[in-house]
């Protein structure tokens, strides 16, 4: 099990799947997407007519059984909102051996994180939903508040060398 575990975190298309990415490959440890364990998962079964958080909270149970499992410290990308999330994290880090928390906060301004979220969004009710919640989401984000925090702002493109340098220095 490795002892550190680095949570990418921010708003929806505030870049932090792309930094997740991006600092996976800089840092040469496993990427652990919640977004990507989540559409293997709807892509492998049936409709079943279950809502949406029923597989992300299955994503997340995978992503926290292979973060414990990994040697070198994993990248862990989602969303995570503290007053919704917090305990969830905090019992998904236990399962995965209590290791030491880095989280990288990417810090964008809202208006630009959910013009560029609405425009991936693929599906007409998918992004009318979307947008009724928005604000409720803004009002929410932030970091954690867990472990070493780095905050990386992410309106421009973010440096990943140097976002890895800075959260290298803070693994353990």
């Amino acid at each position: 099990m490795a002892s550190s575990v680095v949570l990418v975190n921010g708003l929806p298309g505030s870049g932090k799947s792309t930094l997740a990415r991006a600092l996976a490959a800089e840092l040469d440890v496993p990427l652990l997407s919640k977004s990507l364990v989540k559409a293997g998962i709807v892509g492998s079964t049936p409709h079943m007519g279950l809502p949406g958080a029923i597989y992300g909270a299955l994503a997340m149970d995978v992503v926290w059984a292979l973060a414990g499992r990994s040697d070198e410290p994993p990248i862990v990308d989602s969303l995570w909102i503290r007053s919704r999330d917090l305990g969830f994290v905090q019992e998904g880090l236990r399962r995965a051996g209590s290791p030491h928390v880095v989280e990288v906060w990417c810090d964008v301004d809202p208006a630009v994180a959910q013009a560029r979220a609405l425009s991936s969004r693929d599906r007409l009710r998918t992004r009318e939903r979307f947008a009724r919640e928005w604000d409720s989401l803004v009002d929410d984000a932030g970091p954690l508040g867990i472990g070493d925090l780095l905050e990386v702002p992410s309106l421009e493109p973010v440096d990943a060398a140097d976002v890895a340098r800075a959260v290298r220095a803070l693994l353990r």
